[in-house]
């Protein structure tokens, strides 16, 4: 499943779409990056969802993105179906994780494991992300110990 899985996302084919197209319809100039086509770990598009004017921000992060993206707000407020819904419309596969206290960094990055009598690495859906080029989901950030929330990846 592994050897598959990592076949899929290694067939996604980067393309660059326009903006305006993507999320409202109308042309605008403004390219943004995504895939030609989706893989199982795309959202599935919602054709009722509207993208508020709010979600400017996130796109013109999207488009230029440098830095981690925290989004924030109240429960039920559509911070994870913007994120879904963007990535629908690009074709971005999303790796989700919801946090909580027994939460350690290696189940995000991945482990060493042994599978048919060998030892492999099984990469989390951090490390599949960062591999692939996929948006890394992580929902309830407040709910890691501190310890798993700051740990940082070498450069």
């Amino acid at each position: 499943m592994t050897i598959t899985l990592h076949a899929e996302l290694g067939n996604l084919q980067p393309l660059d779409l326009d903006a305006g197209s993507v999320f409202n319809g109308t042309p605008s100039g403004r390219t943004v990056s995504g895939y030609s086509g989706p893989c199982s770990y795309t959202p599935s598009p919602d054709p009722d969802y509207i993208f508020h004017e709010t979600s400017r921000d996130v796109i013109v992060w999207l488009m230029n993105s440098s830095d981690p993206l925290y989004v924030f707000g109240p429960t039920g407020s559509g911070k994870t179906s913007l994120i879904k819904q963007l990535a629908a419309r690009l074709n971005y596969p999303v790796f989700e994780v919801t946090g909580h206290s027994r939460l350690e960094f290696p189940d995000l990055v991945g482990h060493l494991s042994v599978r048919d009598g060998n030892m492999e690495f099984q990469y989390g859906p951090l490390a599949l992300a960062m591999r692939f080029g996929g948006l890394f989901l992580l929902n309830e950030i407040d709910l890691l110990e501190p310890a798993t929330a700051t740990l940082e990846l070498p450069l």
